[in-house]
């Protein structure tokens, strides 16, 4: 059982360890250069303090084990000696006292009251032999009481980095809550800031309809003009004077379009920079993102960790339990086990699963919305491509950007099908683990079933003991019983044998005074023999009077070791019950801390919900405003269209009033001039509309 416990502990061990190793290799990039974090967050050869401490108890843990086998032998020893040693005393006993018993028929049949003195003996040696057997089967189980008890107790000790762990505990806690309270502020300023911008992007928006709706006005202004100085050109040609006007009017309204649009220019450029920042933006909200979900994640980890120290603790108590209570409970435990094991690589896997679901799902809408924004710099691109070559420039930038950002998106898939690789493998070390778990298992159970085997042919031939024993008392009642009756028979003869001696007396009274002498020297020699045998009949009694006082003083001996040594297991008893009260009591308090801790976690939950779902509101918001930007600069594109067209076909007008004012031969020279100068006009309105 001790190394089946050990081999468990190492293996939980070694799975924590197999834990943090893959934790670290899966999260060491998210962390950030500025953060300092403890080394053994950093390096992977370096251990937790509570791996350590766990380490180091269970190090003192199998030394006191060590102790306590090396003493149960050494105990085990002396009892198996004291053992030989009452055996071969109550041998000797038997032995002399069959001795005894068998030189002195004789004194036995004439005597009752020492007969009855040996029964007494025998029963009472009997009985001291029972009670002896009763005081060695109660101190085998007080010792076996004992074993487990400090069993529990070893157990119970190593639940003391459990302190430590609820320091490690609320040490994350408060991290966590700093951490979220640090990226609240971050992100209420940057709302903040976002908000402005939006606000300064609409009335942005309403400059460039304003600007858009003057120039308009202007155009409708200059087709007017050009009418009104087609129709002065027609009617009189010596209004010079009007045409130097309106030219002048008309450079006036060319520089002012010049103006409007260097300002448009202006607007657009601004578009850019707060494009530009808006993209920065997003960027900072991607990252800070990122960094709420490396947090979720290392507190999904930290929980991960309590509650698989959870676990183990409930398992170390669960044991406990199970060694006290009978060998076919361990069956269950076991059971428990593995489902627990089951559901915990299994609710890893899932959760490992439904985070690299929602990334990429993340990555396909980042990549759906680079590509929209592709679509519309290439449309951007080609309007672009008409005025300024610099622009090629930049768009190719932004195309070289947009290259690097898809290979980094290759490579973030590629890093997530790697740790998707390392998951399944871990997952299979654990199932391997798990099969070498079963195989021991099966060992135990094996080993478990030829022990309980053995002891039953231990117990039966025990019970085959006693059954001799019992037949032998019956045997040696019967030849008591036969005894009496022989002694009774002898006693009938007595009185027959005094009768006849009266009637013999009667006739040999006269032979009396001749057989006195004869009967004196015989009467003497008789004393002698009697004096002879009483000596030894009392010597033998005291001998065993002696050895009734030494069994005596023996058995009171164990009496009183028995009573020091329930005394001291009731003593230990109440001791254990008083610390498992207490342990109780801490394990509510900590139960009643993790949910609270659960609660406010769930709460934080659902504010870092309400904070994305508020940043995806913005970011909808945004890409709204986007579109209906791009709507309207189509818009414009198409107007610039239509005013091209209908300048055209104004220029084609005044090409076809040219070629009539050269046939009329009526007109002078200075309406010639007039013409030209009319011809001069439309085309610099067209540089100024190409422009």
């Amino acid at each position: 059982m001790e190394n089946t416990n050990n081999n468990f502990l190492k293996d939980q061990v070694q799975r924590l360890n197999n834990h943090l190793l893959w934790y670290q290799t899966k999260y060491g990039y998210c962390q950030l250069p500025d953060n300092q974090f403890s080394p053994w967050l950093t390096e992977e050869r370096i251990l937790t303090p509570l791996l350590t401490e766990y380490d180091y108890v269970n190090q003192t843990l199998e030394e006191q084990l060590k102790h306590s086998s090396e003493e149960f032998k050494s105990l085990k020893e002396d009892l198996q000696k004291v053992l030989k040693e009452n055996d071969d005393l109550r041998k000797l006993l038997k032995e002399t006292l069959e001795l005894e018993a068998d030189a002195l028929p004789e004194i036995i049949k004439e005597t009752d009251s020492d007969q009855k003195t040996v029964e007494n003996f025998r029963k009472q040696i009997a009985l001291l032999t029972k009670e002896k057997e009763t005081v060695t089967e109660m101190y085998q189980e007080a010792m076996s009481q004992v074993k487990q008890l400090t069993s529990d107790l070893q157990n119970l000790k190593s639940n003391q980095p459990w302190d430590d762990l609820e320091k490690q505990t609320n040490r994350m806690k408060n991290q966590y809550y700093t951490s979220v309270q640090s990226i609240v502020a971050e992100v209420e300023p940057l709302q903040k800031n976002l908000r402005e911008k939006e606000k300064e992007v609409m009335n942005l928006k309403v400059n460039n309809e304003t600007l858009q709706a003057a120039v308009e006005e202007l155009k409708r202004k200059l087709k007017w003009k050009e009418q009104e100085l087609v129709e002065l050109a027609q009617k009189d040609s010596n209004s010079g004077d009007v045409v130097t006007n309106m030219k002048r009017q008309t450079s006036s309204l060319e520089n002012d379009l010049k103006a409007k649009a260097e300002e448009l220019k202006q607007l657009k450029e601004k578009n850019s920079e707060l494009e530009k920042w808006i993209i920065l933006q997003q960027e900072k909200n991607t990252t800070l993102e990122k960094q709420m979900q490396d947090m979720v994640e290392d507190r999904k980890n930290a929980q991960q960790i309590v509650e698989n120290a959870i676990l183990d603790k409930d398992l170390a108590k669960e044991v406990s339990a199970q060694r006290q209570e009978q060998i076919n409970h361990l069956q269950k435990v076991v059971d428990d086990l593995m489902d627990d094991v089951g559901k915990a690589t299994r609710k890893e896997v899932d959760d490992v699963k439904s985070l690299l679901n929602v990334r990429i799902v993340k990555l396909n809408e980042k990549v759906h919305f680079l590509e929209m924004e592709r679509s519309e710099r290439e449309v951007n691109m080609e309007r672009c491509l008409r005025d300024k070559k610099n622009v090629e420039s930049e768009l190719q930038n932004v195309r070289q950007n947009f290259v690097e950002e898809t290979k980094s998106f290759n490579e973030v898939k590629e890093k997530l099908t790697q740790r998707l690789t390392e998951a399944l493998k871990s997952k299979d070390a654990t199932e391997r683990k798990l099969d070498k778990f079963e195989h021991q298992q099966e060992r135990d159970k094996k080993n478990l079933n030829q022990k309980i085997d053995l002891l039953m042919k231990e117990n039966e031939k025990l019970k085959e003991q006693v059954s001799s024993l019992n037949g032998d008392n019956s045997r040696l009642s019967e030849s008591k019983l036969q005894l009496i009756q022989e002694i009774n028979e002898l006693k009938a003869n007595i009185l027959q044998a005094n009768n006849e001696r009266d009637e013999i007396q009667r006739n040999m009274r006269k032979r009396i005074a001749v057989m006195k002498e004869e009967m004196s020297s015989n009467s003497q020699d008789f004393e002698l023999k009697l004096q002879s045998f009483e000596d030894g009949n009392h010597y033998t009694m005291v001998e065993l009077k002696k050895l009734l006082n030494s069994q005596k003083i023996i058995s009171r001996r164990w009496k009183e070791e028995c009573s020091t040594i329930s005394k001291k297991y009731d003593e230990k008893i109440a001791q254990i019950r008083s610390e498992l009260k207490r342990y109780k009591t801490r394990n509510s308090e900590l139960k009643s801390s993790l949910q609270e801790c659960q609660v406010k976690m769930t709460e934080s939950g659902q504010v870092l919900k309400d904070y994305t779902a508020k940043i995806q509101r913005m970011e909808s918001h945004l890409r709204e405003a986007q579109n209906k930007a791009m709507e309207s600069e189509r818009k414009l594109t198409h107007l610039q269209m239509k005013h091209r067209e209908i300048a055209s076909e104004n220029i084609f007008l005044l090409n076809e009033s040219n070629k009539n004012e050269n046939n009329s031969v009526k007109y002078s020279n200075s309406h010639v001039s007039v013409l030209n100068n009319s011809d001069q006009q439309p085309n610099e309105n067209e540089s100024v509309y190409d422009a």
